[in-house]
């Protein structure tokens, strides 16, 4: 019995959109925690906590999907896949922080406890994050593995998407 479990959980990891979940998932909690380290631990002004858990989760996140998520080995091209990874995130980013506005806007005017508001800040962001999360899995495929030139690994694993 046991072992039928940890066969259907290699099954399930071997699935590209399995692991792109929680590739995004790691990166984003990831992320979370700097920002609220380098915010509340260490004092910094919002926006530089902000910037270095963006850099810090981007880098994670960059490198969870092209190594583990899309099976990429050997260098990294900075045209092909950085620089489009990079603006994929800063265009993820700004959907965020206006998703962040807006709920912050109807938070004000729904409550004056600011946990609360936090709360349903948060809640929006994270539903803004989670409808983007099809669209970024097929621009990451797409700048992974979508156009392949033949020396893009295809290392055996099934393939979803």
């Amino acid at each position: 019995m046991r072992r039928c479990r940890t066969i259907l959980i290699v099954k399930i990891f071997r699935l590209r959109i399995v692991r792109f979940l929680v590739g995004s998932g790691a990166s984003t909690a990831l992320g979370t925690a700097v920002l609220l380290g380098c915010y509340s631990v260490l004092g910094w002004p919002a926006w530089i906590s902000e910037v270095a858990s963006f850099v810090i989760a981007g880098a994670i996140s960059y490198t969870l999907h092209r190594r583990w998520t899309f099976l990429r080995v050997g260098r990294s091209s900075v045209t092909r896949e950085v620089v489009p990874f990079t603006v994929l995130s800063v265009v993820t980013l700004a959907l965020a922080g206006s998703a962040a506005q807006g709920g912050a806007a109807v938070a004000q005017h729904i409550t004056r406890q600011r946990s609360v508001q936090g709360l349903l800040v948060l809640t929006a962001v994270l539903v803004a994050s989670a409808l983007a999360v099809p669209a970024r899995y097929v621009i990451c495929r797409w700048i992974f593995i979508g156009r392949d030139d033949g020396s893009r690994s295809s290392r055996g694993s099934v393939q979803v998407g």
